[in-house]
């Protein structure tokens, strides 16, 4: 335990001489105390000295602390700890396992009675201490600063930390995989950012795209199977002649009707198998790679279990939308499909089951690239 100790030590004092990592920490307490100039009474909101009257958000509508887990949900978590601070910690740590395998500096390290092994997963998880720390503050302030303002502390914004620094983990395993194979900074931080565009990009196709096509494509299936069903019997009880040419018109007009839908329902599963082998597709790619955007909502969720957030959120959406104009994207009922499919899909199992896989894997491949390695 000495060793990885002092692997420990080693890695604080490379942070605190970075100055990423302190503009880094800078930046949070800045975005942590935007948090203090909003409020909220039996009014409406308050922007420092300026009060705008609303009758959908105020404090007889919503708890007060509810605006301060939506402002820490969308901007603390969604804008900087979820995507600014990834980005600084990923330049900044990036070079932490290129320098640490380049030629002079490894030698003392392997000199000490460590396994190879050990010593890269040490190096690596003492790596992860810029985003620990840089969370760990922003949480904490934003828990004070929530607690004076609205008078609610919040104790379970806290999960944010072990969410964001899993987040981060994902992403960071294979820059550290990158750097030990190549020896490159600028090749782990490519890596890393492939990675994360390659993970949003299956997420948002899956989730969104492929997901409503199914889902439309398959909704109107059992409406028009029975309509389809109705029609039949009723061509089905035609007489074989027919006292009128009105009648014959009629029947006529029955038979073809009943062609169309034939086909056009034919058509319709067509569709909907066609949709169902995309769909199958893309999740297996969701499957395979980590869950970086389903962490953060995880992490929300449970700082959230009353679901507040979601009603405000709503309520925004509800506050500024035309009723009477035209519907766009996905109806109601499909958006409410897609959420249960998605709820029933992204379980803290899935999520963090087949995202630590996936990191295992990598850790995995890089431990055996560094055990074998010469230096």
């Amino acid at each position: 335990m000495t060793q990885t100790w002092a692997i420990f030590k080693d890695a604080y004092r490379e942070l605190n001489a970075r100055k990423m990592f302190w503009i880094s920490i800078a930046i949070a307490v800045l975005v942590v105390l935007t948090f203090a100039i909003f409020g909220m009474d039996e009014k409406g909101v308050q922007i420092l000295w300026w009060d705008i009257p609303t009758e959908i958000f105020n404090t007889t509508v919503f708890p007060k602390e509810t605006l301060y887990k939506f402002l820490f949900a969308t901007v603390g978590l969604g804008l900087w700890l979820g995507w600014a601070s990834t980005i600084l910690a990923l330049v900044s740590t990036a070079s932490v396992i290129p320098d640490f395998v380049a030629s002079g500096a490894i030698e003392n390290m392997l000199a000490r009675p460590i396994s190879r092994t050990r010593l890269f997963l040490t190096k690596y998880v003492a790596s992860l201490l810029f985003v620990v720390l840089q969370a760990l503050v922003f949480t904490l302030l934003s828990v004070i600063i929530i607690g004076f303002r609205s008078g609610e502390w919040l104790w379970s914004l806290l999960y944010a930390v072990p969410a964001v620094t899993l987040f981060y983990s994902y992403l960071y395993s294979v820059a550290a995989l990158v750097g030990v194979w190549t020896r490159s900074t600028l090749a782990s931080l490519v890596a890393a950012l492939l990675l994360w565009g390659s993970i949003f990009a299956v997420a948002f196709v899956h989730n969104n795209i492929v997901l409503q096509a199914k889902l439309s494509a398959e909704d109107p299936i059992p409406l028009e199977r029975a309509n389809l069903v109705a029609l039949r019997a009723q061509v089905e009880k035609l007489p074989p002649d027919f006292a009128t040419p009105e009648e014959a018109g009629e029947a006529r007009r029955l038979k073809e009707s009943l062609v169309r839908k034939e086909t056009a329902l034919a058509e319709r599963e067509k569709s909907a198998e066609t949709w169902n082998s995309w769909f199958r597709f893309t999740y297996l790619a969701h499957a395979i790679l980590p869950k970086t955007g389903e962490t953060k909502d995880m992490m929300v969720r449970w700082s959230d279990p009353n679901g507040d957030i979601s009603r405000f959120v709503d309520a925004m959406g509800s506050g500024g939308r035309n009723q009477d104009g035209p519907v766009r994207g996905p109806s109601r009922r499909i958006q409410r499909q897609m959420e249960q499919v998605l709820r029933q899909q992204n379980t803290p199992w899935y999520v963090f089951g087949t995202s630590l896989a996936f990191e295992a894997i990598v850790l995995g491949a890089a431990c055996v690239i560094f055990a074998r390695r010469d230096f």
